[in-house]
């Protein structure tokens, strides 16, 4: 039996097995989200993760070589202030109407979901829990139970 070691085997294992998890056809690999693909006649968009804490790195605002940023919203603009970085740098403001950013408690900006760049996240490890409103597939719990 094939157990991935790396995303990769993970997207090879999704590749060979997606008419099993309920995928119709696989549209296109991309970076994020990895996968578009049909089910059920529609369209989702799907990231393969090896381990799920791996996914928690979408849910930053890059921050672009700054060692120190603090975020500041007024109104519906959040402003970057800058106290300290690598590179010479361009100031950055992100207009956010519908609410979709906020401050973890380290500082840094981040999405409060990815419900609206992601459907289904496929992995192999789970080594956190997620609280977002996605699909979850572990894959190899669905090995296990002999379902692929």
């Amino acid at each position: 039996m094939f157990e991935p070691m790396n995303e990769k085997g993970v997207e090879y294992l999704f590749y060979k097995n997606h008419e099993k998890l309920g995928f119709e056809s696989i549209i296109s690999f991309n970076q994020f989200p990895d996968i578009i693909a049909k089910r059920n006649g529609e369209i989702v968009c799907i990231e393969l993760e090896y381990r799920l804490s791996h996914l928690n790195k979408h849910y930053f605002i890059e921050n672009r070589g700054c060692i120190n940023e603090k975020w500041v919203k007024e109104n519906d603009l959040w402003r970057r202030i800058v106290l300290e970085s690598k590179y010479p740098f361009i100031g950055m403001s992100l207009l956010d109407i519908n609410n979709k950013l906020k401050v973890d408690e380290y500082g840094n900006l981040v999405h409060k979901s990815l419900k609206d760049r992601c459907d289904i996240v496929i992995y192999w490890i789970e080594d956190t829990k997620i609280d977002d409103d996605l699909e979850f597939m572990n894959l190899r719990l669905m090995m296990e139970k002999g379902e692929l």
